[in-house]
């Protein structure tokens, strides 16, 4: 719950302090503020946490570190900056290499473990169903909470012109609904299970992002963010609903040999799984988003062509139209509109070119982030389904 909580609250504490602008420090103390938050968990956990010692402790593999740290740059990094870069060549390679990468990790847990029996991730744990199903679970649930909000703030500000503490208030309904579907959920999990509280959360979780979607994309580009208020109540509430008995419920399905390296894999899951939903709904949103300003380009360069047409003559209009669109697909590819000719067209031109340019930015966007809730939505499902296949616990012996 508190890790749950965190994620959500960090993106809305982040739009405060840049807001702030403290000394003129820009968005840096969004992340500087980790430095305080930091040294005071060590200073906590020196004082408040007992000391514990197994009598079979294991020490850590650095090689497996190394390599399995490796894999995941390879996977992740080219996912992130391959479409800034437009996808050169080296960004499949490195995907590609993570491939004998992950398989080289494997390898060395097998024999690490036949060794000494302290591998990072000891092989047992990949034949267990409830480890392999409840780890597809966590990666599904925890790459969609950091892009939904991310491609969110993206869409509100490019193409709102939202600044961060307004998309922070926001976001705030969603923050609200899942604090109050956290503290549903307990009861729930008393009187039914909490397998049935994990899927029927995801499931509502999945209803309320596809709702947020459909917001985005009926609304049209006249959407304001209290639009958002209904879907992001529910999505939250489904969310906190969902995630607070999660843990539980995997590890209640693991073997008990394994709890310990299972509650660990499952904690690192959380963290490749937020930075994969990241890279890989960034390939979504910014796909979309340039398809999506093709099109939207050609449809608006005919009204500007034919506004400017009146006055300046056909064949004025037809190279400003020209213009409008190359700013239009560019504005939809990059985000921002740094090309010299672009800037000229916006500081000179009449105001419909640059109502066109703003609207089609915002067509672009809409469409990108809908698309990406939609697939979002999808994920949120899938962790429902995962439940099905979760095997449940064996019986406690009877007294």
């Amino acid at each position: 719950m508190v890790v749950s909580g965190a994620t959500i609250a960090g993106p809305m504490i982040s739009g405060v302090l840049i807001q702030a602008d403290l000394f003129g420090s820009g968005w840096r103390p969004a992340f500087l503020v980790n430095l305080p938050i930091g040294l005071l968990g060590v200073l906590g956990a020196l004082r408040f946490l007992p000391e514990s010692r197994s009598d079979q402790a294991r020490r850590l593999d650095l090689p497996s570190v190394l390599l399995v740290s490796a894999a995941l740059v390879c996977l992740i990094y080219p996912l992130i900056e391959g479409h800034e870069r437009d996808w050169p060549w080296w960004s499949f390679a490195l995907m590609a290499l993570s491939v004998p990468l992950f398989a080289a990790f494997h390898l060395r847990c097998v024999a690490t473990h036949r060794r000494t029996r302290s591998a990072l991730v000891p092989p047992s744990l990949w034949r267990d169903r409830a480890f392999t199903v409840g780890l597809g679970m966590y990666l599904l649930a925890y790459s969609g909470i950091a892009s939904f909000f991310l491609y969110q703030s993206l869409m509100l500000q490019f193409a709102y012109g939202y600044s961060a503490l307004g998309v922070a208030a926001t976001m705030s309904p969603f923050a609200v609904g899942s604090m109050a579907g956290y503290y549903s959920s307990a009861p729930f999990v008393k009187r039914a299970s909490g397998r049935k509280a994990v899927a029927m959360g995801a499931l509502i979780w999945s209803l309320g992002v596809a709702g947020v979607g459909a917001t985005t994309l009926l609304s049209g580009n006249g959407l304001k963010g209290w639009y958002f208020v209904p879907a992001f109540a529910v999505a939250g509430f489904g969310l906190g609903f969902a995630l607070a008995p999660l843990l539980g419920v995997v590890l209640g399905s693991v073997r008990s040999s394994d709890a310990g390296s299972a509650s660990g894999t499952l904690s690192t899951g959380q963290q490749v799984g937020a930075v994969l939903g990241v890279a890989l709904m960034g390939a979504v949103f910014f796909g979309t988003l340039g398809s999506s300003a093709e099109h939207s380009a050609e449809e608006r360069a005919a009204t500007v062509r034919t506004a400017v047409s009146a006055t300046a003559g056909p064949d004025q209009a037809e190279r400003l139209a020209a213009r409008f669109s190359s700013c239009a697909i560019a504005q939809g590819e990059g985000g921002q509109v740094t090309d010299e000719k672009c800037r000229a067209l916006l500081a000179g031109s009449e105001p419909t070119v640059k109502t066109q340019l703003r609207e089609a930015r915002r067509d672009d966007y809409r469409m990108a982030y809908a698309m990406s809730a939609f697939v979002l939505a999808v994920a949120a499902a899938l962790v429902a389904l995962g439940v099905r296949f979760l095997p449940r616990p064996a019986p406690a012996p009877q007294q």
